[in-house]
């Protein structure tokens, strides 16, 4: 039986939780495949920081991860210990790292790693090294595949800016490798291959027009109209002020993110919709700031008849 959470791991994962779902419209498809009981190795793509308390976010008890050794200085030094990280050395990779992980999977432990090995630099998925393919055949534990879109959008390698891009995480049904027999360099890149192979096979939704997190007060109030490429036109419970939008956001699947060129633009469109938006919402509120306006001068000078 699993553990509570220790208030210092709680907290972070109640705040990391809290802004993953207020600011970034989080989505959890799949999640009728999660392994809540047991040791499992969970492996995901990597495209930003948020992805480790991403992960951690599906669970409702703690998890240990991998983290660059750099962030282990100050008070990460004593933070990050306290959110089941362990340290990992990138620039002289040795089997230090990997030992712990076998070892706290033969111990029952729940642990991600991220089989690119580093973030990504463009958000495609990248070539997965083999030290995951090693583990798993070491632990011979099943392993659970996750893929993360929108996380590079909203916080991309390089970049400390973060844009409020709608994150989706895809969860796919676990992988049993107990069977099956695999040894050396090349044996543990077909368990790596494979396990790469489950993740591209996910898709999730890239964002690339994400307004929901400012209009989420009025989300149940309007329509808005998805239309995917060449996926059929589906209706979405996200609602913003009427407007119909074609483009708003784009199933990703197999190694490569789905590109705007392919989507079908309608700029006439767009233009009505978006007068449509300022008819529906911008025109009212523009309304009500010149009516604020109107009581804050008559209070200042109650004499005059406004």
């Amino acid at each position: 039986m699993k553990e509570m959470m220790r208030w210092i791991y709680w907290i972070g994962w109640m705040a990391f939780g809290a802004a993953y779902r207020t600011l970034f419209g989080l989505r959890i498809i799949g999640s009728e495949h999660l392994i809540t009981n047991g040791a499992v190795l969970v492996a995901s793509n990597h495209q930003s920081f948020l992805d480790p308390p991403l992960i951690g976010n599906l669970y409702q008890d703690e998890m240990y991860f991998l983290a660059r050794k750099t962030l282990f200085r100050g008070f990460g030094a004593w933070l990050y210990p306290k959110w089941k990280a362990i340290p990992v050395d990138q620039d002289r990779p040795d089997m230090a790292s990997l030992k712990t992980v076998i070892k706290l999977l033969q111990h029952g432990e729940r642990v991600l790693i991220f089989p690119e090995g580093e973030r990504t630099l463009d958000g495609n998925l990248g070539q997965g090294q083999p030290g995951i393919g090693l583990t798993v055949a070491k632990a011979r534990v099943p392993v659970q595949p996750v893929r993360i879109s929108g996380a590079f959008e909203a916080l991309p390698r390089g970049s400390g800016k973060i844009r409020f891009s709608r994150i989706t995480v895809t969860i796919g049904p676990a992988i049993d490798f107990s069977g099956a027999e695999y040894s050396g360099k090349d044996g543990y890149q077909k368990i790596t291959d494979r396990i790469m192979q489950a993740i591209a096979e996910l898709w999730g939704c890239q964002s690339l027009l994400f307004l929901g997190w400012f209009f989420r007060p009025w989300r149940e109030i309007y329509s808005l109209d998805v239309k995917y490429g060449t996926v059929p036109h589906t209706r979405i419970p996200w609602r913003i002020a009427r407007a119909k939008f074609e483009v708003f956001e784009v199933p990703t699947a197999g190694f490569g993110r789905a590109g705007v060129g392919s989507i079908e633009h309608h700029w006439l469109g767009l233009i009505r919709d978006f007068a449509l938006l300022y008819r529906n919402f911008m025109q009212p509120l523009i309304g009500v700031i010149i009516q604020i306006q109107k009581t804050l001068r008559q209070l200042r000078s109650p004499d005059k008849c406004l």
